[in-house]
Parts: structure tokens; sequence; C-alpha cells
């Protein structure tokens, strides 16, 4: 095409906006989401919130729109099991987990001057890639269950769940990104520091990456806490956790309790109370 003309039969034509390009498939229809870790000048990571509000600052994206940007956490996933729970991940220097929804054609542009085509995440080829690499999908569905040794019934837990390049994996019903602000979200989640957590009532649903996931399951300070590494294959459907415990105060007449909390939902301090084993929570109206 190397023109375009409107003759109007009657009345006046307004015309709001026209634009061409060579996209090969139609540019207003974009991919599910998916994740990708991208390179960014050190001082951007170490430095820069990553808040809503000038996001784009950094990380742009044509025939598309980034969803989130965080710095990637490194966990000690070499030594998951050997290590305490509720450990402090600690940031990577240079890297960025970006989300985002895009056209097949479309192009990341990054603050530094980079264009970095979106297609390159699935170049089989390009591993090593130092600038961008591919995120593994969290499509495989798994029915997550807790159950204390010797029983069949689902306990309450505080759980954490993260997949080879720090990403955080939530359940189906629970927050992607959860809100760490003080009396803004109702939740059942726990942002300690970098560290994200939720509480669940014993079994839940949760699209894991094939691979390798990691595993931090909780409850307060009669069970035993347990890290493990599961490898998620295409036939994982089903992931039982069995808990330990080793202490039993509570048979022996003590009580836990919590007597000044605020800022929650009854339904919320409950879940969350069972999960940190704590048999008393006062919630105070304010």
């Amino acid at each position: 095409m190397t023109g375009l003309g409107f003759e109007p039969k009657s009345g006046t034509v307004i015309v709001s906006a026209v634009s061409s390009g060579h996209a090969q498939g139609m540019p207003l229809r974009w991919g599910t989401r998916r994740k990708a870790v991208i390179k960014l000048p050190r001082s951007v990571v170490q430095t820069y919130e990553f808040d809503e509000h000038d996001l784009l600052d950094h990380v742009q994206l044509d025939l598309g729109q980034v969803i989130s940007a965080t710095p990637r956490l490194i966990y000690p996933n070499d030594k998951w099991a050997e290590t305490r729970q509720n450990r402090q991940p600690t940031r990577a220097s240079d890297e960025v987990i970006v989300e985002f929804t895009a056209h097949d054609e479309a192009r990341f542009h990054l603050s530094g001057g980079e264009c970095i085509p979106v297609a390159r995440l699935e170049d089989a080829t390009a591993t090593a890639d130092p600038v961008i690499r591919r995120v593994p999908p969290a499509t495989q569905r798994v029915q997550f269950r807790v159950v204390e040794t010797g029983s069949t019934v689902p306990v309450p837990v505080k759980l954490h769940v993260h997949g080879a390049d720090g990403e955080y994996l939530p359940p189906l019903d629970r927050h992607r990104m959860p809100n760490p602000a003080w009396f803004e979200d109702y939740g059942a989640d726990l942002c300690h520091g970098e560290h994200t957590c939720v509480y669940i009532p014993g079994e839940i649903s949760i699209n894991l990456p094939l691979g390798n996931v990691f595993l931090e399951v909780t409850k307060g300070f009669e069970i035993a806490p347990i890290r493990r590494t599961v490898q998620v294959t295409g036939d994982t459907h089903t992931i039982t956790i069995e808990l330990d415990r080793v202490l039993d105060w509570r048979m022996r007449g003590w009580v836990t309790a919590d007597t000044h909390v605020h800022f929650l939902s009854p339904g919320t301090a409950m879940l969350e109370g069972a999960a940190e084993g704590v048999n008393v929570i006062n919630l105070l109206a304010s």
C-alpha cells in the first residue's frame, strides 16, 4: 500500500490515528503471559524500586505490555534442604524478572539503548544469551497437600514455593504479587522482606514449571520445618508433604496465643493462626 484516502458520502469524517507496520500477524493479538530474565545495568537493579509509576523508565515493550519487573532473587537452591526456613534471599546484581504479554514480533527496549526481539526467548540455541533468557512457564497443574505424619487430614501451614530462577510461585487462588503495604490487603500472604509466603488451609492447587521447584513448609514452633526440592514432570499431579511434630506443648496443657492483632478479617486470622500453630487470637477492632 502506498496511499490511503477517505471519501465521505456525507457529513464530517474524523480520523483519530493511522498506523502502518510490517507485522506478519494481527498486531493487536498478543500471547499469553510470560516471564523472562533480562540483564540491566547494576546501578539500576541495586537502586531502582521497580514500582508501577516509573517502571517504563528502564524496560519498555512495543506490541505488548510489561506487567511487572522485579529484581531476580537468588536462593541457595543447591543446598535448599540444608538451609533454615525464612532465610532471606539476595538480589541479583544486574538481573530482573519481567512478566509480560506480547505479539510474537514485539521487541523490548531497555534504558541503555538495547533492542531485544521477544522471539529470542524461543531460540533453542540462545540458552546462554547474556542479555535475556526464558523463565520456564508454570503450566503443570498440581494438587498440593500437607498432612501430619500418621494422618490423612490436611492441616493449615505457611507455604513458600519458587522456581529455578527465584520466581515466586503462588497457589491459583492467591496473589501473584502480594501487597506488602500495611492495612491495604486482607489476603493471607506474608511478605517477609524479600521472602514471600502464603497461608493455606492444607490443600491447594498450584501451577508449577517443569523441572526443579523449591518448597518451604512451616507450622509454628511445634512442627519441624521442611525445605524440599521437587522435580516436576508432566506426570506430576499431586505433591504430599508429611510434617513431624517435635514438641507437644498443647497436649501438656500449654496454650499459644497472640493477644494483640489488628487489620485482619476473622477468617484470615483463623487461617494464619492455625498455620502458625497459634491456639488463640485476640483480633482487635479499630
